[in-house]
């Protein structure tokens, strides 16, 4: 694999090599939905592994062809999962990094002593890390659509239930926009950082998709 190859070139790549693996009579449109890749990107990046030898096509009819995987791609896909695992974990130490900085700002200039999360995927676990390392105390974690009903032992709040008494910081780990929830948050708070504006584009696009597809968002229940 080259250096080159950005983190979404490596998920895109697993992603389509996944579901034509599953599935030999997708069509391009049905991996686009399925994988949540642009019609145009996902034409294109099966023509890269088509080139690449790793998917080959087979005529159905006039109208429909078949992708299956070639011996090379089964293997190519296996070789992805692992980069992608270790592409989770660099993401995951280069996020801390950065949210500890913050931290270490907000202790400094703000005195912060209490802190809140929003959000409860991948990326709050590492917010949640470093609250601890900071020795900050975690009053409450809040989630605009709660899914469950704790979060590592914390009860996980709508946006609507507001505290009696607001925390030093919020972190926002949600990746998607929140200009709508900013005012309820702010009530929460009195300082609120958005950690999507801690990242880089690059690195926010990428930990945007981890934290959609993180499984351990289902398995993490308290």
């Amino acid at each position: 694999m080259k250096s080159s190859e950005s983190p979404q070139d490596i998920w895109w790549d697993y992603q389509i090599l996944d579901h034509i693996a599953k599935d030999e009579h997708v069509s391009q449109r049905d991996l686009s939905q399925r994988a949540g890749i642009a019609l145009g990107r996902t034409n294109q990046v099966v023509k890269r592994l088509i080139r690449k030898g790793l998917v080959k096509t087979r005529q159905i009819n006039a109208k429909r062809v078949a992708y299956y995987l070639t011996p090379q791609g089964f293997s190519e896909k296996i070789h992805l999962v692992v980069k992608y695992a270790q592409l989770t974990i660099n993401l995951f130490s280069c996020v801390r990094e950065l949210i500890n900085q913050k931290l270490d700002q907000l202790i400094a200039a703000e005195n912060i002593r209490t802190a809140a999360i929003v959000g409860t995927g991948e990326l709050a676990e590492a917010v949640f890390l470093s609250v601890q390392e900071k020795a900050l105390t975690l009053q409450r974690v809040y989630d605009k659509d709660p899914v469950r009903e704790r979060w590592l032992g914390f009860p996980v709040h709508g946006l609507d239930a507001m505290p009696d008494d607001p925390v030093d910081v919020v972190m926002i780990t949600d990746m998607n926009e929140m200009n709508d929830d900013l005012e309820s948050i702010r009530k929460i708070g009195r300082v609120v950082v958005e950690v999507r504006e801690l990242l880089s584009e690059q690195l926010a696009t990428f930990a945007g998709r981890i934290n959609e597809e993180d499984p351990r968002r289902q398995r993490i229940t308290g």
